[in-house]
């Protein structure tokens, strides 16, 4: 079922699964990076949904980055975490691996709190009980429900 807003009532405001780990239900509320390696920062976010919507990248699913396949004519193909491992170098070791069980924990934790790289990965693959959404889609997401509630970035 969709809210007014566009959004699947399961992430509508007031629903968001980017809050279901928080301490307190308020919008906008910082996401917790203390346990995170390298944290996404609000500029980081902006390159982010820049790539999602240049056309660069093909869509897949079920893993980071699919390998093209030349017998059936597919291109190499990136879900939203995989863009991101790519633009930001984050050469995580195995690509092809999922947010599932498998997924390293060392490298679970790079640029935002498990939970939320859970909710993106089903907003990509339609899992969670929510439907696949485009990267357009997701950019508008990370824009308006992750981007607020990311720090600036700090002057060395």
């Amino acid at each position: 079922m969709m809210e007014s807003s566009g959004w699947p009532r399961s992430i509508a405001r007031g629903n968001d699964p980017l809050l279901q780990n928080c301490n307190t239900q308020q919008e906008n509320q910082m996401i917790d990076m203390t346990d995170v390696e390298r944290p996404l920062t609000q500029s980081m976010a902006r390159e982010w949904c820049a790539a999602l919507r240049s056309g660069t990248f093909e869509q897949g699913h079920e893993c980071l980055t699919q390998p093209a396949d030349e017998e059936e004519g597919l291109p190499e193909r990136d879900c939203c975490l995989g863009v991101a491992n790519k633009i930001f170098n984050l050469a995580i070791s195995s690509p092809r691996l999922t947010l599932s069980k498998h997924w390293p924990s060392e490298e679970s934790m790079l640029l935002l709190p498990r939970h939320v790289q859970e909710t993106l990965y089903n907003l990509n693959d339609g899992l969670g009980g929510l439907t696949r959404h485009s990267f357009e889609q997701i950019a508008t997401y990370i824009e308006t429900e992750i981007l607020p509630r990311l720090a600036e970035e700090t002057q060395p």
